[in-house]
């Protein structure tokens, strides 16, 4: 119990409750109870909305709490009829009311009329309401559910009121519902209502084909013309109804073309205003609905029992039909974790209402719009029968249940509609109870020979699926099943559907179960290492005490001996033990996992009377990774040793190592080459982006001495074996259709020049300043490469750029890109002369070049260099160099300190621009950083930032290429520039290798056709370790670059870090709650450490911090979790986000946190430690330390692993939060999370191993 707000106001309490039993596995459910100032709430519901003089009227009560409860209720119930009048004072103070105020309505064009003269007496309203004549009151009763029934007989037509009251207890307030209902014939025209304009009263909202509607018009005064149509996506029908009253009384039939449904719409002139009104008429498809039944024959079988599901096809006269029949029965508890995805047939195809598509207007809104003037305001409401302003009809896009619609809903009068809406959608609803089992026998047990044993162990969560079952001509079809071993809830559900469209579903539950269960509880996996309480929960379902014999069975795991439920030992064997009525026990054993491989386990229960047992398989995992070791840098002088530390507790056979050694990082851009052409197609765009690769490819061959088929089947270091496949999908080009996709690309831009010397994004339109430009320097690349380009067409370009670069002055982007093309063609066409545009555009840029990113810097640069601009190029280099972005460690890592030390060999990496999640076209981090190394090249060849721009570039790509073929396109260029400046493939060199001190080769490499030798290291000079690896210059002068990697099963206990290019650090928290005086119940978050310890119950919060040195596209972490660790989400693909710390924050962070889940090497610690004898929390990481940024994480929930996966990873660092549960008892070993790059293996890391222990929780 709680004490509820005396604040005098309506409130809404939400309970979570977290119920765990014996088996210690926690079940969450949520709930919300509203606490009102009204103690109930009563509804009035009345099946029909008109009806005729002595019938009788049926009203429905229905008295329910907030929390949709029944209330028994006591109250009167007055019947009254309502007649409306009003009195008007005239000009004269004449009181005017009955016929002749009706007389002047008819006569009057407008009512009330304006003044005789401008300034004179105006009408005056006096009173306007109902007149309650009483036709009888009575006392009513609801029931136990809250319902009641109250009918009455109208003797006469007229307007009725059936409202409800009774006292409040709370308040003075009393407790009000009502109704209403109209009561006409034929021949009527009034009933003494009145609404103010025009209103469509439906006898009710949902009718049947063949069937006819009553309609009721309602107009403000006789005499009135109401033009009435039936619409929905077409005009069916229309007609002018006369109303020589206030209401007429009209019938429509509904027709098959009238489903699923239709708008009753009328429209009407009145006092100079148009009126109109639209009632919405559900017509449920019942011709294609089918009443599907599916039974089975018992309520509850025992396992292994056969069963027999009959399903029953019927349409909706009754009769039945032949269908065929979709029959599945599967484990109630899959739909605890995913609702059925396919949903009913019926409002599948069915279930959308048509819109309402016709469009009603007049010459009254027409000449107000066209004067302007302020329509007249609205009397009444604008949904029932208000003047009409604005074009357009009335239309609704809601979607509704076809089958719901079908039940004959009553349309709610107009004056409680609104308030019943509301009121009903404020209340709870009452979920459907579930299917209760017969009683079992409650015979007392003799006391006798032990029963005999069936082991369970066929745990199939669908027992049956055939997509096509047929009834036969009398509807029926009958299913024989047997039940597994599962001790559930089972669900039947039968989809239905026939040759003529008719569909229809339904759904019966039954129970399997024994009077006597064990239910073993144990992990859903086992790690060698780990030792633990495995469990037998047994359930008495009996109504008299019985003694049970328990016994457990494991199969490659071993069982320590038994314990109580404080996890000490008990010694002897295990005796029988009372289990209570209606109640169940728990009996723990401690095993200890000691080998690799499978394990089965088998509990048994046996009594006098009643036996039971079940028998699972579990998967033994070894302690143990993959773990991958990497290092890599530039060999500058003539010798570098550098080393792997390769531990000895690994798995024997699984170590490899392998070293790869090339003069030059860029030549694996010739991997990139057949990936990167193909022929041209769709917009100029398309076709470019086509034709510059081709055009590239070909520069690059021209220019490193190559020929097409020397490296068609070459790999130089850029790619993987084996992941060709998921890296480039389209597979490779043949280069030696090089020359004819050039041709075709050359065509197809010169066909789409416009008469201006431009290009737009197609054919036809108006040309586009940046495709122009990107098509011009795509041109004169060409050109340069030595293919034959028109130089017409370069000159009309150019000329067309040259006249249009001024009108792109406040647009700093466009006009650097167009400079840059214009500058590349002066150079190429060698123009003597800068055009004083290109001088005026120059000059803008340079005036403004602090509003330029390093994309438009470095093509200012470039422009300034073919211009001759010699200062300012090198100004606009150095500008450059105060925006890059550098790595001078990237083998270390932030996030796990102390791991490795940066070796003197590694490359530093240096970029500009975004991380690939950009909203500019010059804010890519790829192409800004190639064309900045362009620049360099260009500029500068001995910039110090040169190597470590090459070496970010390299890091960047994907497989063979990097982001897009534009990317890859100006990436390869800017390398090419590289390779052709540096010389490093010129001169040849002479290397040799050795591995802990033996001579693995020796090497010339003369072209760049043997510029990457990749060796594998036999594994018997592989050392327990460290291992010695050595590069010895021979001869020549380039450098060399080399990169070694080792990778082996590791056994190390704990096992340690590792990373190449992307790091991880897990740490988990307990979270222990307190409760507070302001902010409720709040978790405090307690750092865990190797060897610390946690109570089953308690939750844990999984805090994984990712380092990405680099930006990376589609990576996968593998949490590996303790086995006695359960996640608390039950469904993958939960809401989950990556968020950015603020470089201030991580070293903040991480320098607080200092060793927190820290591991030593040592044996696990199981003593506790003053130091911890009073946690201190950890304070809950403020927003402030976010950049604001977030990644989407998709989360999959393993038995073994919480699997996540990120589409895109941008350098820094990031941290992901998951919650866990502490469950089963014992000393857990949590494995390695591990990451890694899906497409590039290279690209991986591990976290380092924790371990826990769990004690059981205190009962």
């Amino acid at each position: 119990t709680f004490q509820t707000s005396a604040q005098g106001r309506d409130m809404q309490y939400t309970f979570v409750a977290r119920v765990s039993d014996q088996s210690r596995r926690e079940v969450t459910a949520q709930g919300s109870i509203r606490v009102t100032r009204q103690p109930y709430y009563v509804y009035l519901h009345n099946p029909h909305n008109l009806y005729q003089p002595q019938d009788k009227v049926q009203v429905d009560i229905k008295a329910v709490d907030a929390n949709n409860q029944p209330v028994q209720a006591e109250g009167r119930v007055k019947v009254t009829r309502d007649i409306w009048y009003e009195i008007w004072i005239d000009p004269n103070g004449r009181e005017v009311q009955g016929k002749r105020l009706e007389q002047l309505r008819r006569n009057l064009a407008i009512f009330p009329p304006p003044p005789a003269t401008p300034g004179g007496p105006r009408w005056k309203l006096k009173f306007r309401g109902y007149r309650h004549d009483e036709i009888l009151t009575r006392s009513v009763k609801t029931n136990a559910e809250g319902g009641a029934e109250f009918s009455f007989t109208p003797e006469r037509q007229g307007y009725y009121r059936v409202a409800w009251t009774s006292q409040n207890e709370k308040n003075a307030l009393p407790i009000k519902g009502e109704t209403t209902v109209w009561v006409a014939t034929n021949s009527t025209t009034q009933l003494g209502y009145r609404y103010g304009g025009l209103q469509i009263i439906a006898d009710k909202n949902t009718f049947h084909a063949g069937q006819k509607a009553p309609v009721m018009l309602s107009v403000p005064t006789n005499d009135r013309y109401v033009l009435f149509s039936v619409e929905a996506d077409d005009l069916y029908s229309y007609r002018l109804v006369h109303v020589t009253g206030s209401v007429k009384l009209i019938h429509v039939d509904i027709g098959e073309k009238h489903t699923p449904n239709i708008f009753l719409d009328g429209v009407m002139v009145s006092d100079h205003q148009i009126f109109r009104d639209t009632q919405q008429i559900v017509v449920p498809p019942v011709n294609n609905f089918l009443d599907v039944s599916v039974k089975l024959d018992r309520d509850q079988y025992q396992p292994r029992e056969e069963g027999t599901l009959t399903v029953t096809a019927k349409n909706h006269q009754g009769e039945p039909v032949s269908a065929e029949v979709a029959v599945g029965l599967v484990d109630e508890a899959v739909y605890a974790i995913q609702s059925d995805l396919a949903p009913d047939p019926r409002r599948f195809f069915y279930g959308r209402k048509r819109w309402h598509r016709p469009q009603t207007t007049s010459s009254l809104q027409m000449k107000r719009l066209a004067d302007g003037k302020r329509p007249l305001k609205a009397k009444g409401n604008r949904r029932d029968g208000a003047p009409m302003f604005a074009t357009g009809g009335y239309a609704e896009k809601e979607v509704y249940d076809a089958y719901d619609a079908a039940e004959h809903k009553p349309a709610a009068n107009a004056s409680t509609a609104a308030s019943e809406t509301s009121l009903e959608e404020g209340l709870a609803k009452i979920p459907a109870g579930r299917i209760k089992p017969k009683a079992l026998a409650q015979k007392p047990v003799p006391d006798q020979a032990e029963s005999a044993v069936q082991v369970r162990s066929d745990f199939r969560s669908t027992l049956y699926w055939q997509p096509n079952v047929r009834t036969g001509k009398d509807g029926r079809a009958v299913i024989k099943v047997k039940f597994a071993d599962s001790l559930t809830e089972w669900r039947a559900t039968a989809r239905a559907v026939t040759a003529v469209n008719q569909f229809g579903i339904d759904t019966a539950k039954a129970r399997t179960q024994n009077p006597l269960i064990v239910r073993l509880q144990a992990p859903r996996f086992f790690v060698v290492g780990d030792q633990l309480t495995l469990s037998a929960i047994l359930n008495n379902n009996t109504g008299r005490e019985m003694i049970v014999r328990p016994s457990l069975i494991a199969k490659g795991l071993k069982v320590v001996g038994h314990v109580d439920h404080h996890g000490k030992p008990i010694k002897g064997k295990i005796g029988p033990t009372k289990v209570p009525a209606k109640g169940e026990r728990r009996i723990d054993w401690q095993v200890a996992v000691t080998q690799a491989g499978h394990a089965k386990i088998r509990v048994a229960a046996q009594s006098a009377q009643h036996a039971d047992a079940m028998e699972k398989d579990f998967i033994v995992h070894e302690h143990g990774i993959e773990k991958f070791l990497a290092v890599s840098g530039k060999m500058r002088g003539s010798d570098v040793t550098v080393q792997l530390h390769i531990p000895k507790a690994r798995k024997k056979g699984s170590t490899r190592l392998s070293v790869q050694v090339t003069p030059s990082l860029a030549v694996t851009m010739l991997d990139a080459l057949p990936y990167l052409i193909d022929y041209p197609y769709g917009c100029t765009e398309q076709t470019l982006s086509r034709f510059l690769p081709a055009v590239i490819v070909a520069k690059t061959l021209t220019d490193q001495g190559l020929k097409p088929a020397s490296i068609r089947d070459k790999l130089f270091g850029g790619m993987v074996t084996g992941h060709t496949k998921k890296t480039h999908p389209k597979g490779k080009k043949n280069l030696l259709e090089l020359e004819a996709m050039t041709r075709a690309g050359l065509d197809r831009l010169y066909d789409f020049q416009h008469g201006d010397g431009g290009w737009g994004w197609w054919k036809k339109g108006d040309s586009d300043h940046f495709m122009t430009a990107y098509v011009l320097w795509g041109l004169t690349l060409a050109h340069q490469a030595k293919i034959e380009v028109d130089r017409h067409v370069l000159a009309r370009a150019y000329r067309f750029l040259n006249t249009t670069l001024v009108e792109a002055e406040n647009q700093y982007d466009l006009q650097a890109w167009m400079l840059h093309a214009v500058s590349v063609y002066h150079s190429d066409a060698q123009l003597k002369r800068i055009h004083k545009f290109q001088r005026r555009a120059f000059s803008n840029l340079w005036k403004h070049r602090n509003r330029l990113n390093a994309y438009t810097r470095s093509l200012l640069a470039l422009a300034a260099h073919y211009y001759g601009f010699r200062k300012q190029a090198q100004t606009l280099i150095e500008n450059l160099e105060n925006g890059v972005i550098i790595d001078d460690q990237p083998d270390t890592s932030i996030v796990q300190r102390g791991m490795s030390k940066s070796s003197k060999t590694a490359m530093a990496t240096a970029h500009w621009g975004e991380d690939g999640i950009f909203y500019r076209w010059s804010n890519g981090g790829v192409e800004a950083t190639a064309f900045a190394l362009r620049a360099l090249m260009t500029i500068d060849p001995k910039n110090k930032l040169v190597e470590p721009v090459m070496n970010w570039l390299i890091k960047n790509r994907r497989g063979a290429n990097w982001s897009n073929t534009r990317d890859t396109a100006i990436v390869v260029l800017a390398m090419n520039d590289y390779l052709r400046a540096s010389g490093e493939l010129k001169g040849g060199v002479e290397y040799e290798l050795l591995v802990n001190g033996r001579k693995v080769t020796a090497q010339k490499v003369k072209d760049v056709l043997r510029a990457p030798s990749r060796f594998e290291i036999d594994s018997r000079w592989i050392r327990d370790g460290t291992n010695q690896i050595r590069l010895v210059r021979k001869n020549g002068v380039n450098p060399l670059y080399f990169a070694a990697n080792a990778r082996f099963f590791s056994r190390e206990e704990p096992i340690t870090p590792a990373g190449n290019e992307i790091f991880i650090r897990r740490q988990y928290f307990k979270l222990a709650g307190r409760p507070t005086l302001l902010k409720g119940y709040v978790y405090e978050k307690i750092p865990l450490h190797d060897g610390d310890a946690v109570t089953s119950g308690e939750r844990i919060e999984t805090l994984l911090t990712l380092e990405a040195k680099n930006h990376y596209e589609y990576l996968v972490f593998e949490d590996l979790k303790p086995a006695g660790l359960e996640a608390v989400q039950i469904k993958s693909g939960e809401p989950l986000y990556a968020k950015e710390l603020k470089q201030s924050a991580v070293s903040r962070k991480l320098a607080s946190s200092g060793s927190a889940n820290r591991t030593g090497g040592k044996p696990a610690r199981t003593g506790k430690r003053k130091s911890r004898i009073f946690p201190v929390p950890v304070p809950e990481t403020p927003d402030s330390d976010y950049t604001g940024r977030s990644r989407w994480v998709y989360q999959e929930l393993r038995d073994r692993k919480v699997a996540l996966f990120m589409d895109k990873l941008p350098q820094g660092v990031w941290e992901i939060r998951y919650t866990l549960r502490a469950e089963v008892p014992g000393r857990f070993h949590a494995l390695p999370v591990m990451g890694h790059a899906m497409y590039i293996p290279e690209i991986r890391a591990n976290g380092a191993e924790i371990r826990l222990n769990i004690k059981d929780r205190k009962e």
